[in-house]
């Protein structure tokens, strides 16, 4: 017989506007904010080179955290295949080109897959952004809580599913 706590939850997961999350190949959390007025999710990256791989455009690039990772103790390099280029509107109404990758991550204890823009973030003080396009496919967001998946994980949970997003609609941040 399961107990109570080990019931699947009922509906749809809530999420509080800031949450941990896990990247493939990457030690340690990383801060999200859940942010529906954007569209597209974004990641920190630094160091971003494109290059050609049997005939497609992929891109290199070093994931950490700008706030915690000082000296880059805990950069992961990742090289992908570039999924598309997005016209990003940031809050300011500048447009600027973005490369965009499909990550696998861990947010919720679910293992998920999504598209992430290319960008720098030491300005912000959370390195990951999750757009509407995968929250919509996670759960729904308490704009007036955070953490509530949990403090950060020490380690990846194993994989249950991989949850694939729908593409993208268009390129065009709100």
């Amino acid at each position: 017989m399961r107990k109570e706590a080990d019931k699947e939850p009922e509906g749809p997961l809530v999420f509080g506007w800031r949450e941990w999350i896990l990247f493939e190949r990457k030690r340690k959390a990383l801060r999200a904010k859940l942010d529906t007025g954007a569209r597209t999710s974004c990641i920190h990256a630094e160091d971003i080179r494109t290059f050609e791989r049997e005939g497609k455009k992929w891109v290199k690039f070093t994931v950490f955290d700008p706030n915690r990772d000082a000296g880059k103790v805990h950069s992961v390099r990742y090289e992908c295949p570039v999924v598309r280029t997005a016209r990003i509107r940031n809050a300011d109404g500048h447009k600027s080109e973005r490369l965009v990758v499909e990550l696998h991550f861990w947010i919720g204890g679910v293992q998920r897959v999504g598209e992430f823009s290319l960008n720098t973030r030491d300005d912000m003080i959370n390195p990951v952004l999750i757009g509407r396009k995968i929250i919509r496919a996670m759960g729904l967001v308490d704009s007036g809580r955070t953490n509530l998946m949990g403090r950060k994980p020490k380690q990846k949970p194993e994989p249950k599913e991989i949850e694939a997003l729908p593409p993208e609609e268009d390129d065009e941040e709100d």
